[in-house]
Protein backbone atom coordinates (compact mmCIF):
# COMPACT_ATOMS: atom_id res chain seq x y z
CA UNK A 1 0.00 0.00 0.00
CA UNK A 2 1.46 3.58 -0.76
CA UNK A 3 2.47 5.73 1.79
CA UNK A 4 -0.34 8.37 0.20
CA UNK A 5 -2.34 8.37 -2.93
CA UNK A 6 -3.01 11.40 -5.79
CA UNK A 7 -6.08 12.63 -3.61
CA UNK A 8 -4.15 12.68 -0.96
CA UNK A 9 -1.55 15.16 -2.55
CA UNK A 10 -4.08 17.05 -4.10
CA UNK A 11 -5.92 17.31 -1.21
CA UNK A 12 -2.86 18.84 1.01
CA UNK A 13 -1.85 21.14 -2.45
CA UNK A 14 -4.11 23.22 -4.11
CA UNK A 15 -1.66 23.97 -7.16
CA UNK A 16 -1.62 19.98 -7.30
CA UNK A 17 -5.51 19.91 -7.41
CA UNK A 18 -5.87 22.85 -9.99
CA UNK A 19 -3.89 20.89 -12.89
CA UNK A 20 -4.73 17.56 -13.36
CA UNK A 21 -4.10 17.40 -17.15
CA UNK A 22 -0.46 18.25 -16.66
CA UNK A 23 -0.15 16.30 -13.27
CA UNK A 24 -1.72 13.16 -14.04
CA UNK A 25 -2.79 10.67 -10.99
CA UNK A 26 -0.31 8.20 -12.04
CA UNK A 27 2.52 10.69 -12.31
CA UNK A 28 1.95 11.41 -8.65
CA UNK A 29 1.37 7.90 -7.80
CA UNK A 30 5.32 7.36 -9.25
CA UNK A 31 6.68 10.06 -7.40
CA UNK A 32 5.28 8.49 -4.02
CA UNK A 33 6.53 4.99 -5.41
CA UNK A 34 9.92 6.51 -6.21
CA UNK A 35 10.27 8.15 -3.03
CA UNK A 36 9.39 4.82 -0.83
CA UNK A 37 12.30 3.43 -2.42
CA UNK A 38 14.66 6.71 -1.49
CA UNK A 39 13.21 6.82 2.03
CA UNK A 40 13.56 3.31 2.70
CA UNK A 41 16.64 2.48 1.26
CA UNK A 42 18.86 6.12 2.51
CA UNK A 43 17.28 5.05 6.24
CA UNK A 44 17.59 1.51 5.71
CA UNK A 45 13.97 0.80 7.01
CA UNK A 46 10.58 -0.35 5.66
CA UNK A 47 7.82 2.35 6.61
CA UNK A 48 5.27 -0.39 6.02
CA UNK A 49 5.07 -3.82 6.49
CA UNK A 50 6.97 -5.72 3.61
CA UNK A 51 7.11 -9.15 3.00
CA UNK A 52 10.02 -11.30 1.92
CA UNK A 53 11.60 -14.15 1.24
CA UNK A 54 15.71 -14.73 1.74
CA UNK A 55 17.55 -17.91 0.70
CA UNK A 56 20.83 -17.96 2.65
CA UNK A 57 23.90 -20.45 4.04
CA UNK A 58 23.54 -21.09 7.89
CA UNK A 59 25.54 -22.75 10.60
CA UNK A 60 25.06 -21.35 14.17
CA UNK A 61 22.03 -20.33 16.50
CA UNK A 62 21.24 -16.81 15.67
CA UNK A 63 21.13 -14.94 11.87
CA UNK A 64 20.90 -11.65 11.37
CA UNK A 65 18.54 -10.80 8.85
CA UNK A 66 19.01 -7.80 5.88
CA UNK A 67 16.11 -6.58 7.04
CA UNK A 68 15.29 -4.35 9.95
CA UNK A 69 11.98 -4.29 12.23
CA UNK A 70 11.29 -7.83 11.82
CA UNK A 71 8.02 -8.33 12.97
CA UNK A 72 6.49 -11.88 12.14
CA UNK A 73 8.45 -15.19 10.90
CA UNK A 74 5.81 -16.70 8.57
CA UNK A 75 7.68 -19.82 7.67
CA UNK A 76 11.56 -20.93 8.04
CA UNK A 77 12.98 -24.33 6.66
CA UNK A 78 16.70 -25.43 6.73
CA UNK A 79 17.33 -28.03 4.00
CA UNK A 80 14.31 -28.15 3.92
CA UNK A 81 13.46 -28.89 7.27
CA UNK A 82 10.92 -26.90 8.94
CA UNK A 83 12.69 -24.86 11.97
CA UNK A 84 11.37 -23.13 14.41
CA UNK A 85 12.59 -19.72 14.46
CA UNK A 86 12.01 -16.47 16.84
CA UNK A 87 12.99 -12.65 16.76
CA UNK A 88 15.70 -12.20 19.12
CA UNK A 89 15.48 -8.40 18.48
CA UNK A 90 14.39 -6.00 15.58
CA UNK A 91 16.64 -8.14 13.46
CA UNK A 92 18.00 -11.28 14.31
CA UNK A 93 16.32 -14.55 14.31
CA UNK A 94 17.42 -17.21 17.09
CA UNK A 95 17.09 -21.03 16.58
CA UNK A 96 16.30 -23.46 19.45
CA UNK A 97 19.54 -25.23 18.29
CA UNK A 98 22.41 -24.67 16.25
CA UNK A 99 21.53 -25.50 12.93
CA UNK A 100 23.53 -25.78 9.74
CA UNK A 101 22.35 -25.93 6.06
CA UNK A 102 20.12 -23.92 3.70
CA UNK A 103 17.91 -21.58 5.48
CA UNK A 104 14.53 -20.32 3.47
CA UNK A 105 12.92 -17.88 5.50
CA UNK A 106 9.62 -15.85 4.87
CA UNK A 107 9.09 -12.57 7.05
CA UNK A 108 7.65 -9.91 7.27
CA UNK A 109 9.44 -6.37 8.10
CA UNK A 110 9.10 -2.52 8.79
CA UNK A 111 6.67 -0.31 10.54
CA UNK A 112 3.22 -0.46 10.78
CA UNK A 113 2.90 3.07 9.14
CA UNK A 114 4.62 5.60 8.13
CA UNK A 115 5.81 8.88 10.74
CA UNK A 116 5.01 11.91 10.46
CA UNK A 117 8.17 13.26 9.22
CA UNK A 118 8.35 10.13 6.58
CA UNK A 119 5.23 11.54 5.04
CA UNK A 120 5.34 15.34 5.66
CA UNK A 121 9.04 14.62 3.02
CA UNK A 122 6.86 11.85 0.98
CA UNK A 123 4.43 15.01 0.32
CA UNK A 124 6.97 17.57 -0.62
CA UNK A 125 8.90 15.38 -2.62
CA UNK A 126 5.63 14.54 -4.85
CA UNK A 127 4.93 18.16 -4.90
CA UNK A 128 8.39 19.22 -5.49
CA UNK A 129 8.73 16.70 -8.89
CA UNK A 130 5.43 17.74 -10.10
CA UNK A 131 6.25 21.00 -10.18
CA UNK A 132 9.49 20.59 -11.62
CA UNK A 133 8.12 18.67 -14.48
CA UNK A 134 6.15 21.83 -15.25
CA UNK A 135 9.05 24.62 -14.81
CA UNK A 136 12.19 25.49 -16.44
CA UNK A 137 14.28 25.22 -12.60
CA UNK A 138 14.90 21.77 -12.42
CA UNK A 139 15.67 21.67 -8.52
CA UNK A 140 16.29 23.55 -5.40
CA UNK A 141 18.88 26.69 -6.17
CA UNK A 142 21.68 26.37 -3.37
CA UNK A 143 23.91 29.50 -4.65
CA UNK A 144 23.19 32.29 -6.69
CA UNK A 145 25.69 34.97 -8.40
CA UNK A 146 24.37 37.89 -8.92
CA UNK A 147 25.87 39.39 -12.49
CA UNK A 148 27.99 36.71 -13.62
CA UNK A 149 24.57 34.23 -13.69
CA UNK A 150 25.52 31.73 -11.85
CA UNK A 151 22.96 29.37 -10.39
CA UNK A 152 23.84 25.97 -8.76
CA UNK A 153 21.12 23.99 -7.86
CA UNK A 154 20.90 21.08 -5.15
CA UNK A 155 21.75 17.62 -6.53
CA UNK A 156 21.19 14.29 -4.94
CA UNK A 157 24.50 13.51 -2.95
CA UNK A 158 23.83 10.40 -0.52
CA UNK A 159 27.30 11.26 1.50
CA UNK A 160 26.71 14.91 2.25
CA UNK A 161 22.77 14.09 2.96
CA UNK A 162 21.17 15.23 0.19
CA UNK A 163 19.38 11.48 -0.87
CA UNK A 164 16.75 13.91 -2.92
CA UNK A 165 18.23 17.04 -4.08
CA UNK A 166 14.80 18.61 -2.65
CA UNK A 167 16.37 20.82 -0.16
CA UNK A 168 13.14 20.80 2.30
CA UNK A 169 12.61 16.63 1.49
CA UNK A 170 16.45 16.10 2.57
CA UNK A 171 16.12 18.10 6.00
CA UNK A 172 13.09 15.99 6.92
CA UNK A 173 14.61 12.43 5.62
CA UNK A 174 17.71 13.68 7.57
CA UNK A 175 15.38 14.14 10.86
CA UNK A 176 14.39 10.64 10.74
CA UNK A 177 16.32 7.44 12.85
CA UNK A 178 18.79 5.92 10.55
CA UNK A 179 19.08 2.31 10.67
CA UNK A 180 21.48 1.38 8.30
CA UNK A 181 24.16 -1.02 9.41
CA UNK A 182 27.74 0.37 9.06
CA UNK A 183 29.24 -1.44 6.16
CA UNK A 184 32.25 -3.93 6.92
CA UNK A 185 35.26 -4.14 5.36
Amino acid sequence: MPYMTASDLRAWYPSLAADSTNITDPMLDSYVEGFSDIAERYRGVAYEPRGVTVTRRICGSRWVADHQQITAVTACTVDAVTTAATIEDASTLTFLSTVSGLLVVTYTHGFASPPALILDACREYARSRALAARSSVPRDAVSTTDGGYTIRYSTPDWPKGRPTGFLEVDALLNQVTDYRRPVVV
